[in-house]
């Protein structure tokens, strides 16, 4: 009996497999549909604000299949959380993080690009001035927290000044975008030639003038690009972990798109200084601060005279060359 029970679920099974795999196809395109009638009433046609990865699925542990240039264009099919954008970028389709995608400019309404137009000074057309964001702030159509919102642009992104205004709020331009930003959360950045802006500060100093558990500004030397970062603690060195996952996508892209020990000059903005430092790309130890930005890990920070823990001269050198080397371009963005 019990043989003949086996025979028969082995029929069974064999019979009913087909309709299951039938039924899970159709459950896949079905899902398909929904997501494509989700986004019909959405811009689909974005750009890339920087160089980003195409990754097979939904995180920076995801494997990259293509480093996607800035300025490049996407086509999204699906928004799914909001954080993470289903893609697709010449044939390969995966997923971009949401942060680094923007709106096509012909996406704003006609009211909007008309305020945008009239309220920034029509006469100015070029840069006067670059600065940086030194929180998230809102760019707006007008010179008020009444006028609402273009979009947020976060802490440690760089703005170009078309007008100074009134001292209160600034004309700029944002990745294609013109609006007002407050200029309680803009700074300006060293510009080329200025080497005395930056300064040079021991660490002794610098370790009771860099924050602990509060985010700050760093910009890479060599690409420009900045992120922000988090410091947890102040030993030989500043150990940091970047702020978000956002700005951990941004310092991996400076590397190159991978974890490095190689030590890499940069300017770190913190109160009235505007520093140079050196930071090396490979996380490890501990992640401090139970911060979430998709890191395992944390990476050191030095400043001039700053000591490595293990006591590896060649690779504090390493470091202070860097920090030499941010000093003496002071800004080659």
């Amino acid at each position: 009996m019990y043989i003949k029970v086996l025979i028969l679920s082995f029929f069974a099974s064999m019979f009913l497999l087909p309709m299951t795999v039938y039924a899970q196809t159709n459950i896949v395109y079905d899902f398909v549909d929904e997501a494509e009638i989700d986004v019909t009433d959405k811009q689909t046609t974005f750009i890339t604000t920087a160089r980003v990865n195409l990754r097979q699925a939904p995180g920076t542990d995801s494997n990259r299949l293509v480093l996607v240039d800035t300025n490049s264009i996407v086509e999204v099919l699906d928004f799914r959380d909001g954080v993470w954008f289903f893609v697709s970028y010449n044939g390969q389709q995966g997923y971009m993080y949401a942060q680094f995608l923007i709106e096509q400019q012909n996406d704003y309404t006609p009211e909007v690009q008309t305020s945008v137009t009239t309220s920034v000074a029509p006469t100015v057309t070029t840069s006067i001035a670059t600065f940086i964001t030194t929180a998230h702030v809102n760019l707006r159509p007008t010179p008020s927290t009444d006028g609402e919102r273009i979009l947020l642009v976060n802490a440690g992104r760089r703005v170009e000044i078309l007008d100074f205004g009134d001292g209160e709020w600034f004309a700029v331009e944002y990745n294609g975008r013109q609006g007002y930003m407050s200029a309680d959360f803009l700074r300006e950045l060293p510009q080329p030639g200025e080497v005395g802006y930056v300064e040079k500060i021991e660490w002794s100093s610098m370790r009771n003038i860099l924050p602990q558990n509060t985010p700050f500004t760093v910009i890479d030397v060599r690409t420009g690009l900045s992120y922000q970062m988090i410091s947890f603690s102040h030993g030989n060195h500043a150990d940091v972990v970047p702020a978000t996952a956002a700005d951990t996508e941004i310092f991996r892209q400076t590397f190159g798109g991978r974890w490095d020990w190689q030590p890499r000059p940069v300017i770190v903005l913190v109160g009235d200084h505007t520093v140079a430092a050196s930071i090396n790309g490979m996380p490890h130890g501990g992640s401090g601060g139970g911060v979430s930005n998709g890191m395992n890990g944390h990476v050191c920070l030095h400043f001039l005279g700053s000591r490595t823990h293990n006591g590896n001269r060649s690779h504090e050198r390493d470091h202070q060359n860097a920090i030499a080397e941010a000093f003496n371009t002071a800004s080659r963005w």
